[in-house]
């Protein structure tokens, strides 16, 4: 008897596929869930996936995308002009869900330069 070979993981021996591990990770990062929060929408979905695991999951999807963060880095770092944006993000705690933070998130891109534009 021959049986198929198990499909690859993004997260060895880890059984979140892709898909879920972006929803989570754009959750977090790109729209400003909180992890209990996500944790509350799973348990309404029926899936029990702790903030404690979800906080690996980030952990392990920040060391497969590394690579590309040293490759942007080094294209940031050789650029002769880098903008920031010192934009604040609100911020929620489980006390008082309006709060405004008073972190801020910076954002940094390099602007190409031209050789016309020479001083």
């Amino acid at each position: 008897m021959a049986t198929a070979a198990k499909p690859e993981t993004a997260i060895e021996k880890g059984m979140a596929g892709p898909g879920l591990l972006a929803y989570i990770v754009t959750s977090k990062f790109a729209e400003y869930v909180p992890l209990y929060r996500l944790e509350d929408i799973f348990a309404r979905q029926g899936f029990e996936i702790s903030r404690a695991t979800q906080s690996i999951w980030c952990g392990d999807v920040a060391d497969l995308v590394e690579p590309l963060y040293e490759l942007m880095a080094e294209k940031v770092r050789a650029s002769h002009v880098v903008c920031t944006d010192d934009t604040i993000m609100p911020m929620r705690t489980r006390a008082k869900l309006q709060m405004q933070g008073c972190g801020s998130t910076r954002a940094t891109t390099s602007i190409p330069t031209t050789s016309s534009t020479s001083r």
